[in-house]
């Protein structure tokens, strides 16, 4: 394929996610349930004489322009594959960076899916997801994106469940992402958790929360009810996120939501509602109580599944 390949990779937000068990190799077990919304990086891979990788946005500050999952996806992909036509990778980024919503995992997994468009090489779903898996634990799930609104995932990230989400008559939830204007490492809040709590030795007994059924639509209020058991440690951290959830736990009463909770290890937290536009009155009020602080805050919908 000569022509450009165009991508959106879309923001994850864990509805909630329990800690199930640890591995001898250090790796977390989980459970939790994601949707994708359309809070979306943007990214263009095209075939180029020399090796290029290129960020715009506003949220590029925290990345280290020489050592990116961009990078990470597109050599993963040629040591498989053996492809090794240089292309220039453009990325304009939008999800804020060590926030809770995956976003380096949704540019890995775009920029997978790119190199397979443009090298034209069919691969099939175990090869790919063998490499999205080696990148990173949330890339597997990021590669589902283009064909679920939601799934299940378990294990450390690699065994994935697609899911429903249809509520009356078909209309989609609105959705609030805020984050108090902090980065939380992903690393340091397990770190924080493990010290906490007692039961996060390896092999500890896997808890199947079988809530989530890939026949039915999903109940997002008791969804979002189980909990994430990574935000007693992010608080820990990062105190302002306990204050933000607060706040949208009471836009979730004002507005009739479903729930409010912190997505991934934060510090991004998260209110759904029945319709955007709800979203978008909790969102006003919401940046009402921060008007001197800096709080980031995004209304939208969820991610348009791609045509069959």
């Amino acid at each position: 394929m000569n022509k450009p390949v165009f991508l959106r990779a879309p923001a994850k937000i864990n509805l909630n996610l329990n800690i199930t068990g640890r591995r001898a190799d250090g790796y977390h077990l989980l459970d939790s349930v994601a949707i994708f919304a359309e809070l979306a990086d943007h990214i263009t891979i095209s075939l180029a004489s020399t090796d290029d990788v290129t960020m715009t946005g506003s949220m590029t500050g925290n990345i280290n322009p020489a050592d990116t999952s961009l990078h990470k996806a597109r050599d993963a992909f040629r040591h498989k594959t053996g492809w090794d036509q240089p292309v220039a990778i453009r990325m304009e980024k939008h999800i804020p960076v060590a926030a809770g919503l995956g976003g380096g995992s949704a540019d890995a997994a775009a920029v997978l899916r790119g190199m397979a468009m443009l090298s034209e090489i069919r691969m099939n779903a175990r090869d790919m997801m063998e490499i999205a898996l080696g990148i990173g634990a949330d890339v597997p799930a990021l590669m589902q994106s283009w064909h679920t609104t939601a799934l299940r995932m378990q294990g450390i990230g690699e065994r994935l469940t697609p899911l429903h989400l249809c509520h009356d008559l078909g209309i989609l939830p609105g959705i609030l992402l805020a984050n108090p204007g902090v980065a939380v490492s992903t690393a340091a809040v397990f770190d924080a958790m493990r010290q906490a709590r007692s039961d996060m030795g390896v092999d500890m007994d896997m808890a199947d929360h079988a809530s989530a059924l890939p026949d039915k639509p999903l109940d997002l209020t008791a969804q979002i009810a189980r909990g994430n058991d990574m935000t007693a440690a992010a608080i820990s951290l990062a105190p302002a996120i306990e204050t933000l959830l607060a706040a949208l736990h009471q836009s979730v009463i004002e507005y009739q939501g479903y729930g409010a909770a912190m997505s991934g290890s934060g510090a991004t937290c998260f209110a759904l509602f029945p319709t955007i536009q709800q979203a978008e009155k909790a969102g006003k009020s919401l940046k009402s109580l921060w008007k001197d602080d800096p709080i980031w805050c995004w209304t939208g919908g969820i991610m348009k599944l791609e045509a069959p």
